[in-house]
């Protein structure tokens, strides 16, 4: 008798156990699948694209309560290389978005730390002076127990989410277009449309990339630099709405680096285009404004001397241009801007046209950078499309009559 009960004690023990296993995987199983999905949220700054977030969706409302920022494992995966990212703030939303924080939500909003060196998203090749964009891939596992809207916790994942979606509101208010003139090359450009009113016009804003974003999958040259996207972010555009267009330059081994702008059949294509733009959309032809850096750069001095009643104002950054046809753009509203150490394109490319512009009397502004301001020597753009003054002086030129 004494034998059989110790092994119905045995039994009922196995079996409680059981039942605890069972209850555990039940509760994993739970949390794992009330992830629908995973995005992640990117910006392009003044560094390029940076995944500055991630956006779980959850099938069921989560609670703000037990959240922290140990509450999720973070790894970009680079090169096959898995690279912890520094979470900065998790919060509760409404929406896989940055910002706007509440109580409870479908969404857990995960902040990166914006000193991460790892969060960019381009890679670059040094011998043929080209970026490329890599689909970014980022594996995240809740590490802890979260809680839901009714009282019941979410316990912590056995395994990681791969990140399975993209989120960039700003790029993707850009629609993806393509000119082809009568010969048949082509020329790829994002477009971005302000909300318009019966009977407005609005000023059009072209924007020359640098040589690193030459190539035909039209999104490099719009994540690359702020250049693209700065005059198209809510807070801009709700103060002065207008159409944004920036086309991409081929990359061609055959054609110098620096001037892939002034080359035919590329410098006539962004004419066309810039025509084209006109006779399509309701395009005021007193606020059509031009601006670029480095290869850009060039490619907006050059084209200012050679259509000086064309642009309103036109800002070119770390470019040069031909002080001999100063006289011809004196009443073009011009702000230049250069690093003084700049090692790619000399500052005295920016200083020569200066000089020349003010011995003719034009309107120009001058903007040098001392050695160390920038994050790098050839970066100049960067704190110009940060400084809304500048955005402020662009829009308020108008092309004299």
């Amino acid at each position: 008798m004494h034998v059989k009960k110790g092994k119905l004690v045995i039994v009922i023990v196995a079996a409680s156990a059981v039942v605890a296993v069972l209850f555990l995987i039940n509760k994993m199983n739970e949390s794992e699948s009330s992830i629908a999905g995973v995005d992640l949220l990117t910006e392009v700054t003044s560094t390029g694209e940076q995944v500055v977030g991630a956006a779980i969706e959850y099938t069921v409302p989560i609670t703000s309560t037990n959240l922290s920022e140990t509450s999720y494992s973070v790894q970009a995966i680079k090169g096959g290389h898995h690279i912890s990212r520094n979470v900065e703030h998790v919060y509760v939303g409404q929406a896989p978005e940055l910002g706007n924080p509440v109580s409870e939500g479908h969404y857990v909003i995960i902040k990166f730390s914006g000193n991460d060196l790892h969060g960019g998203t381009l890679s670059w090749n040094g011998s043929k002076y080209q970026s490329s964009r890599p689909t970014p891939m980022y594996r995240i596992q809740q590490v802890e127990a979260i809680t839901t809207n009714d009282g019941q916790q979410l316990p912590p994942t056995s395994d990681e989410v791969v990140s399975t979606g993209e989120r960039s509101p700003v790029v993707e208010s850009f629609s993806y277009e393509s000119y082809q003139n009568q010969a048949g090359a082509t020329l790829p450009y994002r477009l971005y449309e302000p909300n318009q009113e019966e009977g407005e016009r609005y000023p059009l804003v072209l924007f020359l990339h640098g040589g690193g974003e030459r190539g035909n999958d039209n999104q490099i040259h719009l994540l690359g630099s702020e250049g693209g996207v700065a005059f198209a972010r809510p807070d801009v555009q709700e103060q002065h709405p207008s159409f944004v267009v920036a086309p991409q330059a081929p990359y061609d081994p055959s054609v110098p680096l620096l001037e892939g702008w002034t080359t035919e059949p590329t410098y006539s294509m962004v004419l066309e285009l810039v025509e084209l733009m006109k006779e399509r959309y309701p395009i005021d032809p007193d606020r059509i404004y031009i601006h670029g850096m480095s290869m850009g750069g060039i490619g907006t001095w050059n084209f200012i001397e050679t259509n000086p009643d064309l642009f309103a104002g036109a800002i070119a950054i770390c470019g040069y241009g031909h002080p001999e046809r100063a006289e011809a753009i004196k009443d073009v509203p011009i702000w230049a801007f250069h690093g003084e150490d700049d090692k790619i394109i000399d500052v005295s490319g920016s200083r020569l046209m200066v000089e020349a512009l003010e011995k003719v009397r034009g309107h120009i502004r001058y903007t040098e950078y001392k050695t160390g301001e920038l994050r790098s020597p050839h970066s100049a753009w960067g704190p110009v499309y940060e400084d809304k003054q500048v955005i402020e002086w662009l829009y308020a030129q108008t092309r004299s009559n």
